[in-house]
């Protein structure tokens, strides 16, 4: 009886038994559904073409973009894309166009995004030969009064004579008047290359400026009135701490200093000084008014504390330019004062003296000429005084080429700071020779220096661009999207390894050689929204401000 219990068991567990279950058929896949809208739509206009670009949706496997014309609604056409971006040529430039994008996989169609227009144009450039930029202006509106984009300087320094500079050297800054900008800049001391401005005041037709130390407030010489700022101004529309209407248009102001007076003298047209106290605003008459004998260029004024003298160039009549510098006691008062000492004549190699710079605290004396020279001589020279300078700073490294226009010697770090064209320029104070400067604030480096013509190759589609001033170069700049500069060594000299100019051989092919666009040059050529665009033929010639041409 035991044994057929046991085998029915056996039997039993053999034939599956114990209760096991046949586990469940796995779940039907998810229905796929279709993609959400496309968001971030952009159509970026350019010249004969518009790019479309969107943000990516997940699930999607192509895109549909939709493009109507408008108005009316006419001409429907829709494109495909696999990317984010979807480049439309077949437009005209002036034509207003409308786009939608919707994503798509194996289930359909999403929703339609929200419609984005655009209207392609051709591109006008300009060369501001001034400020040292080209700018593009959209060809299609006539109304249009700013430009699409712009590159090159981005220092906002002006090159024309209408300008100069003043430091101050406590707070590590430089204060420059740009007449054409309408507007006073102000850069870090240690800043270099193609530098972005610290701030700007605006507003303000400056052709000079004035910083005083003991107010710490720049003080702006616009001819008709020389209104005072807090140091930190900046922007449109601020109001001035006080403002002075001078007897006469000013040209330059020089400060004195609370141990001498707190005077402020006032240089105005050819030999015209005015003495004013500081803080005088308002139509507030001068203390003294004075014409000085010999005459001078009272627009080159600057003090002497150790002296207490003010120095002005000569005012050469006879020989066409300023051929020395006259040293007049700052109590003068008398019209017509004589001059207390005269550094002039053949040995200090003066012909037309520009501008003045005073090294105080080490009675050095450095004056600009004309030839793109910076002479240094005793600042304590004698009552008639024809020597030779103790060193002589000029040449190709110095960089002086378009004009000498002010100088300004930084006492704290011991520096003498230069404005020559569109470019401010610090060397240390003993540097003499074809010396480099230490640094240069400057657009060199954005591939546009006083932009003296236009030409567009449309084999290659690049914008060339022939700058004077320092480099004489020839510069290539590939369309916006391309983001990169390309600089051509040419001119009628070509640096040798030397650093001694070398002629080019006339049968040479230039080459370009493009180079990543620098992170600190954020002017060079703009990543700006315009990929698909092209230049148009573009040609400046003109020296005044701005001048555009099609």
């Amino acid at each position: 009886m035991h044994r057929i219990l046991l085998v029915l068991i056996l039997a039993a567990l053999a034939c599956g038994g114990g209760g096991t279950s046949t586990p469940p058929p796995p779940p039907p896949p998810p229905v796929q559904s279709v993609p959400s809208q496309p968001g971030n739509v952009v159509a970026t206009p350019g010249n004969g073409s518009v790019t479309v670009s969107w943000s990516p949706v997940d699930g999607a496997t192509s895109y549909e973009i939709g493009r109507l014309t408008l108005p009316g609604a006419s001409d429907p056409k829709v494109s495909t894309s696999t990317t984010t971006t979807f480049a439309d040529t077949a437009v005209q430039n002036g034509t207003t166009y409308s786009y939608a994008v919707d994503a798509v996989n194996a289930a359909g169609r999403g929703q339609q995004s929200n419609a984005v227009t655009a209207r392609p144009f051709r591109l006008i450039c300009s060369a501001n030969t001034l400020n040292s930029q080209i700018v593009a202006f959209n060809a299609e509106d006539s109304s249009a009064q700013a430009p699409v984009l712009s590159f090159g300087s981005a220092t906002g320094i002006s090159g024309i004579n209408f300008s100069g500079i003043d430091v101050d050297p406590v707070h590590g800054e430089i204060f420059s008047a740009n007449f054409w900008n309408q507007d006073v800049t102000v850069h870090s001391l240690a800043a270099n290359g193609n530098a972005v401005p610290l701030r700007a005041l605006g507003n303000q037709s400056g052709i000079n400026v004035a910083y005083d130390s003991t107010g710490d407030n720049p003080l702006v010489v616009s001819q008709g009135t020389i209104p005072t700022f807090a140091r930190t101004t900046q922007g449109f529309g601020h109001a001035p701490v006080r403002q002075l209407t001078p007897a006469a248009l000013a040209s330059k102001v020089a400060l004195a200093g609370p141990t001498h007076g707190d005077l402020m003298f006032v240089g105005a047209a050819s030999s015209l000084v005015m003495t004013y106290a500081r803080t005088s605003s308002g139509s507030q008459s001068p203390s003294a008014e004075f014409s000085v004998t010999p005459l001078v260029q009272a627009s080159t004024i600057i003090y002497d504390p150790t002296a207490d003298q003010m120095l002005m160039a000569l005012d050469n009549l006879q020989g066409g330019g300023n051929a020395g510098v006259a040293a007049v006691p700052s109590g003068a008062s008398a019209d017509h004062p004589e001059a207390v000492r005269i550094l002039g004549g053949d040995q200090t190699g003066l012909t037309n003296v520009t501008a003045l710079g005073l090294d105080s605290a080490h009675d050095v004396l450095h004056v600009a000429d004309a030839s793109g020279q910076i002479f240094t001589f005793p600042a304590d020279f004698s009552a008639h005084a024809n020597l030779a300078p103790t060193s002589v700073l000029g040449g190709a490294l110095a960089q002086f080429t378009g004009g000498i226009r002010d100088l300004v010697f930084d006492p704290v770090n011991g520096h003498l700071i230069v404005h020559a064209g569109t470019r401010i320029l610090t060397f240390a104070a003993n540097a003499s020779g074809n010396t480099a400067p230490l640094s240069v604030i400057s657009s060199t480096g954005g591939g546009v220096e006083t932009p003296l013509g236009m030409a567009f190759d449309s084999l290659h589609q690049e914008l060339l661009v022939a700058n004077g001033d320092t480099r004489q170069t020839l510069a290539a700049f590939a369309p916006p999207a391309a983001n990169a500069s390309t600089h051509l060594s040419w001119s009628t000299t070509a640096p040798s390894s030397a650093g001694t100019p070398a002629p080019l051989p006339t049968a040479t092919r230039l080459r370009s050689r493009r180079s990543p666009t620098p992170a600190s040059s954020p002017s060079t050529f703009p990543s700006r929204p315009l990929a698909a665009s092209r230049w148009t033929r573009c040609t400046a010639r003109s020296s005044s401000p701005t001048r555009r041409e099609g």
